[in-house]
């Protein structure tokens, strides 16, 4: 991860495990900058559930996107 402040590579100098279900890491770039980044653990149902909403939404554009075309091709007369 690259730092907020410079745009150096940061090492993480300590790892906790935080009481939401993920990893507080603190960190410190070249230039001794230092921050704290948060990690939270997401379950495998709430990503698999996402990727069908976002499947479905891109079928649905697609098809729209098709049929705008196909219509804007026809003949006016």
């Amino acid at each position: 991860m690259k730092c907020p402040e410079c745009g150096a590579w940061t090492l993480i100098k300590e790892t906790k495990e935080s009481p939401t279900f993920g990893y507080r890491r603190r960190r410190e770039c070249a230039n001794y900058h230092k921050f704290t980044t948060q990690e939270i653990l997401v379950p495998q149902e709430v990503i698999k559930e996402k990727q069908r909403e976002n499947a479905l939404k891109a079928g649905v554009i697609g098809r729209a996107k098709f049929m705008a075309v196909h219509k804007s091709r026809r003949k006016i007369t």
